[in-house]
């Protein structure tokens, strides 16, 4: 079954929402602007939300679900997806246009049962984490991949390949062979876990380089609006819980194991003291947290799911046209109330629309989904976008506009240059 006379697999995007209602907003009206049509949106977060669904994607399914358990969510996602494909994303994550087609793709041209892609960091353009390599202690590797084309992930002997739930699509029926999440990980290396059992189960999983998705670590239950942890708990006990499942390692092994995991976060926590993003009278509350966390985790015991035989219904969006690209709209800051008016005048015509506004400065560039629903890059004409260029280079506008617009061609095309 191929939605939306695509050829390609049917596909029901799952958000799994709790305590981020702007991030929710944010992340469904991004969703009107995917390349592909057709494909069934479920959300699945406490009754609380259910304006803001139906305000920001009235076709959606909307799974209440009240307890702040990831891997339990996303097992209901699954339970009230009709698609033959769940994509999934984040609440304070936005995928690019090309998005779930490009998982689609990769998972219909390598004959993988995952797939994920990059995720770009606060920034809207630095990479902050891309599909990788683990070992059975969860610690991550890097996974060789080259091109542009989607390819099957081959890891390392002795590693497994894995994707991150903010970017990832999976066959159904796979998943639900080997029951779902996990959900005694409650959040952290719950995705990790699922990649390992599905190749173990025999699956492969493929590489989409162009399916990206801009990842804006917004505040919520587990950190701060500066991404410093609020609790270290559950991070503990996913880690604890994966040692027991997959390290194959004997109780003083898994202790020693332990040690170095908290050592490693406690370096964490004292990066982000020095950049200023925690208090150091923090780190020692939240090194207990860790360590109550691992004792938990120790003594959890595996939480997998069960399916019904049969999907439910296919409920695509109604109606089902795919976004259709949009222009680069250029300019200088000044004018960006004419920018502005321009682009939420094409976005709400269905264009995916970029907003290109300039400073005649060195400023480094960011990137974000704007309200008004379209992608907004500002920046200085002699600034950097991608973070291994020169931090200032003289040029001209025509030659910025260019090298932007081909950067980004690749997973958000425009159909043209406009200046108002």
């Amino acid at each position: 079954m191929s939605g939306g006379g695509t050829g390609l697999p049917t596909a029901s995007v799952v958000i799994c929402s709790n305590g981020r209602p702007a991030g929710l907003r944010r992340v469904l009206r991004a969703l009107r602007f995917q390349a592909l049509p057709g494909f069934e949106i479920v959300v699945v977060a406490p009754r609380s939300q259910a304006g803001i669904i139906a305000e920001a994607s009235p076709d959606a399914l909307h799974v209440v679900f009240e307890t702040p358990n990831l891997s339990a969510a996303r097992n209901r996602g699954i339970a009230a997806a009709g698609g033959a494909v769940v994509a999934f994303c984040d609440d304070d994550a936005v995928p690019e246009p090309t998005w779930l087609a490009r998982l689609l793709e990769a998972l219909a041209t390598t004959g993988a049962a995952i797939a994920g892609g990059p995720v770009l960091g606060r920034n809207g353009i630095s990479r902050q984490w891309q599909p990788e390599a683990t070992d059975r202690l969860g610690r991550a590797h890097p996974l060789p991949h080259s091109g542009t084309a989607p390819a099957l992930a081959i890891a390392p002997p002795g590693l497994f390949a894995r994707v991150h739930g903010t970017n990832c699509a999976m066959l159904r029926a796979a998943v639900v062979a080997v029951e779902g999440f996990d959900e005694a990980f409650r959040y952290y290396l719950d995705e990790t876990d699922l990649c390992l059992r599905l190749q173990e189960a025999g699956h492969g999983m493929a590489v989409a380089p162009d399916a990206v998705v801009q990842h804006g670590l917004d505040a919520g239950p587990h950190r701060s609006a500066s991404g410093a942890p609020r609790s270290l708990h559950e991070i503990g006990a996913s880690q604890a819980h994966f040692l027991r499942r997959h390290g194959r390692l004997s109780a003083p092994e898994t202790r020693a194991a332990l040690k170095d995991f908290a050592r490693g976060q406690r370096l964490r926590l004292e990066r982000m003291m020095l950049d200023g993003r925690l208090d150091p009278f923090r780190i020692a509350p939240l090194m207990r947290s860790l360590a109550a966390g691992m004792e938990d985790g120790l003594s959890r015991g595996a939480s997998l799911a069960s399916f019904p035989a049969t999907p439910p219904p296919y409920r695509p969006q109604q109606p089902v046209p795919a976004a259709r690209p949009g222009p680069l709209i250029v300019g200088h800051w000044s004018r960006w109330g004419a920018m502005r008016n321009r682009a939420e005048a094409l976005a709400a015509e269905g264009c995916a629309v970029t907003v290109l506004r300039l400073s005649f400065t060195g400023l480094q560039h960011s990137a974000r989904f704007h309200e008004g629903g379209f992608w907004l890059q500002r920046g200085g004409l002699f600034g950097r976008s991608v973070r291994r260029g020169r931090i200032f280079r003289l040029m001209r506008i025509a030659t910025r506009v260019e090298e932007e617009r081909r950067r980004l061609s690749r997973w958000r095309p425009h159909d043209g240059v406009e200046r108002p």
